[in-house]
């Protein structure tokens, strides 16, 4: 029997007032027990607003789903809105995107097809969602790729939606200085694409995490499915060991 895949819940609202929402619910998360509206007032949105984004924020673990507080992924993500820090907002979003069957779905088209039309990705959405014209939530499909693009697993340019790779990562080890290239841009793009397929990729399960350097540099990191933030001094510890300098 195939197994039928999981729902994609579109919420009622747009991408930036979910922040919004988000970040009330952090503000109350020493309280015993928030109450819904005490969360839209602080966030700034009518009661029944932040209603109709709750259920969306369940299904992707962001929201508990006994009471009004976010979960610890919830939370990390939050943290990193508030102070505005990319890489946390990151790797809180791709965890969200790896527990989600609905998400990681979509990235796994992205990844079978290379690019897509904006239109025919937010299409996968809609079909994901089970909407249609008239459906309540069916202005805020957008919502999705808002989220993609934020957790930086997508880029989308041009109408073409495509996964964001590093340039760096994409030029061949040869090529170690700028060259003149009479290529057009068509024919660099096309170029890439190919590239792609000869980059070593993380195992089954893992996503790559970018941490930028400085200007042009950024390291990767592949975490698996099952990680948890309470591995992470020992991450830390195996990377000193691995990376660090021998020098005292």
């Amino acid at each position: 029997m195939v197994e039928e895949p999981t729902k994609l819940i579109i919420p009622g609202a747009s991408w930036e007032a979910i922040k919004r929402i988000i970040l009330a619910y952090h503000s109350v998360d020493g309280q015993e027990n928030p109450g819904l509206g005490e969360v839209a007032s602080i966030a700034g949105k009518n009661r029944p607003l932040v209603s109709s984004c709750n259920e969306f924020l369940r299904s992707l673990g962001i929201l508990r789903s006994d009471q009004n507080k976010l979960t610890e992924i919830g939370n990390q993500f939050a943290i990193g809105l508030s102070i505005g820090t990319e890489s946390v907002i990151h790797e809180a979003l791709q965890q969200i995107v790896r527990d989600s069957p609905a998400l990681a779905r979509l990235i796994a088209i992205l990844r079978a097809r290379g690019s897509m039309k904006e239109d025919a990705f937010r299409g996968n959405i809609i079909v994901a969602a089970g909407l249609n014209r008239e459906s309540r939530n069916f202005p805020f499909v957008k919502v999705i790729p808002d989220l993609l693009c934020a957790s930086g697993l997508i880029s989308i340019d041009d109408g073409m939606v495509s996964l964001r790779r590093s340039q760096e990562i994409l030029r061949a080890p040869e090529q170690t200085a700028p060259r003149e290239d009479s290529r057009t841009e068509k024919e660099v793009q096309s170029g890439l694409e190919i590239a792609r397929d000869e980059i070593p990729i993380a195992p089954r399960g893992y996503i790559p995490t970018p941490f930028p350097l400085g200007p042009n540099r950024l390291a990767y990191l592949s975490l698996p499915g099952d990680w948890s933030p309470k591995e992470l001094p020992k991450l830390l510890k195996m990377i000193e060991l691995a990376f660090g300098s021998d020098d005292k």
